[in-house]
């Protein structure tokens, strides 16, 4: 399965494992948007996320505050991965807000979504993070 990061300040972080399935059902079945819901650790409380695959964008429903996401296809992918109606490759999500992880190469947007701007995924300004 690919791998989704969220990008907090200047580093990459993954998904946990609720939003990463989320988001790559989503991106497996061609959908441009999915939610999922998970403690954020810094209001200690559930918060809800939209996340939004033509920008590449989280965003907090509480307070709108927007990060970058990515994909990380699996290895030997060749930035596909195996089925689904589009290439399969990465799911989605925080995990371990403090266990960084390098700064993966971003992912070309898939075919149904590369017509959308706002590729690459740093583009339209946005940040984000728990906020």
């Amino acid at each position: 399965m690919a791998t989704w990061f969220f990008q907090e300040r200047h580093s990459w972080h993954p998904f946990d494992a609720a939003a990463e399935a989320a988001v790559e059902d989503a991106y497996n079945n061609e959908r441009q948007t999915c939610r999922s819901t998970f403690f954020n650790p810094r209001s200690k409380r559930q918060t809800d996320y939209v996340y939004d695959l033509t920008k590449m964008q989280q965003i907090n429903q509480d307070t709108g505050f927007t990060r970058n996401i990515r994909r990380e296809p699996p290895a030997g992918a060749g930035g596909g991965g195996g089925g689904g109606k589009r290439a399969r490759s990465h799911a989605h999500h925080h995990a371990h807000h403090h266990a960084a992880a390098a700064g993966p190469p971003a992912a070309a947007p898939p075919p149904h979504l590369a017509a959308f701007a706002g590729f690459p995924a740093a583009a339209a300004g946005f940040g984000g993070g728990f906020g």
